[in-house]
């Protein structure tokens, strides 16, 4: 089986490297399948999408690659599909579906930045930050920053008693406490205009449906 297979798919070309095959070897054929489809089309642009299989290409490898496509200036590399996934990608979205339960204290100065939720249990000082990734449900003391969403995900909520919060951040949206603080509605959410906005409790099931089951499962 030769190492590098030209395919048409529905959406386009695809040049599909066996995962079996010694690298050095899937170059040279790469090498070779290019020098003749450029013959075979002496004009126009195309782009191929490479299929790796069971193979994770390294950096070295695709930059490799990139440098026998720069001999056809007409072809280029539109993206590249692999059957597997990388280690730190998968613990990166383990991480990212995780609830943390974190107590003690965090002093002013200090900074607790977490990839998932948070279930904060214990006492967040004046001049400290709580960060997640995810959604931050409140059941301590909060003087501090309290930030959820922090790599964009303005979807998160902060859920609790945020009476002594300094400020609550949603991605990028920040809002003074004490400007709208109301005990009441314990739920700080982004709406439909990125707004921060304020609601009870009881309208998190139509706010955040699955986020409501999570917190009935705590």
């Amino acid at each position: 089986m030769d190492s590098v297979v030209l395919k048409g798919r529905n959406d386009g070309l695809a040049l599909q490297l066996q995962d079996t095959a010694d690298f050095e070897q899937i170059m040279r054929t790469l090498k070779t399948l290019l020098g003749k489809l450029y013959e075979e089309t002496p004009t126009g642009d195309v782009s191929y999408r490479l299929e790796t299989g069971n193979r994770l290409l390294t950096e070295e490898q695709l930059a490799n690659i990139q440098k026998i496509f720069a001999d056809f200036p007409r072809f280029s590399i539109n993206g590249v599909v692999s059957a597997v996934i990388d280690k730190t990608v998968v613990n990166e979205m383990i991480a990212a579906k995780t609830t943390h339960r974190i107590g003690g204290v965090i002093r002013s100065g200090q900074t607790i930045d977490l990839m998932g939720d948070v279930l904060f249990l214990g006492d967040l000082h004046s001049g400290a930050t709580l960060c997640a990734s995810g959604n931050i449900f409140v059941m301590g003391q909060v003087g501090g920053v309290v930030q959820a969403g922090s790599q964009g995900d303005a979807r998160a909520v902060v859920v609790g008693d945020l009476k002594g919060a300094g400020q609550i951040r949603i991605a990028d949206v920040v809002e003074i406490v004490a400007d709208h603080y109301d005990p009441d509605r314990p739920v700080a959410y982004l709406n439909e205009l990125h707004t921060m906005t304020h609601a009870g409790l009881a309208d998190l099931a139509s706010i955040r449906p699955r986020l409501f089951k999570q917190m009935e499962a705590m």
